[in-house]
């Protein structure tokens, strides 16, 4: 499905899009859970965790898996290490961090509960 938007609503849309990891989609979908309540029934909640990516099972595996249910995006940096031990070839680690919570939130693993870096494990 195609949407046609002004020029200036994209303007808009790209002053809160992060360089490189933002699709008009995800931006579309962060302000959508910024306007609508914390839970979204309408998202898969996984049973396993064999769809993953090695990317995103590295990610949950070693850091966010074991982090409370409700964690911030400076609790995962805090905990990079050993994610970032495991991708040596990634060399914006922190970017990488946040893409891959974009494709857990997409796949029912973890919501976006604001726009101030806050998320709430839900597998």
């Amino acid at each position: 499905m195609k949407i046609e938007i002004s020029d200036a609503t994209f303007a808009r849309l790209q002053r809160h899009a992060q360089p490189l990891l933002d699709t008009s989609d995800s931006i579309i979908c962060r302000l959508l859970d910024a306007y609508e309540p914390t839970s979204h029934p309408e998202r898969p909640r996984p049973t396993s965790h064999d769809h993953l990516t090695v990317n995103e099972r590295d990610l949950w595996d070693l850091v966010i898996a074991r982090l409370p249910t409700n964690f911030s995006l400076d609790d995962v940096y805090q905990r990079q290490q050993a994610y970032a031990a495991r991708r040596p070839h990634i060399t914006a680690v922190e970017a990488s961090i946040r893409a891959t919570l974009q494709c857990l939130r997409d796949s029912g693993y973890v919501e976006f509960v604001n726009n101030n870096g806050r998320y709430r494990r839900l597998k």
